[in-house]
């Protein structure tokens, strides 16, 4: 885009099974609002609501949680998530064994 190069971050949701449901690429400096905003559009995509959402990080927590509450859904930081380990490491596999996407 003409502008200096820059690690995105990634925004995968996935279900409990581990299928993906949806995923973003986000610019640094753009995930505080683009978060909120793409995972509302998930939702509205999927035509469905969560019984409840598992996050990894408090970052992820302190950005979903509004969204959470206003909806009624759990929402609970956990130290592990099946379910993406599994997709990154596939997503490894799929890009030819790179180590850099944990």
């Amino acid at each position: 885009e003409g502008t200096r190069p820059y690690f995105p971050y990634g925004f995968p949701v996935l279900n409990s099974a581990g299928i993906l449901l949806g995923m973003e690429l986000l610019k640094p400096g753009e995930v505080e609002s683009a978060v909120p905003h793409t995972f509302m559009n998930l939702l509205e995509n999927v035509k469905c609501l969560p019984q409840s959402l598992l996050v990894g990080s408090e970052q992820a927590l302190a950005l979903l949680e509004p969204i959470a509450r206003q909806l009624n859904v759990p929402i609970q930081r956990v130290e592990s998530l099946p379910a993406l380990e599994g997709f990154l490491q596939g997503m490894e596999e799929f890009l030819g064994g790179s180590k850099t996407l944990h």
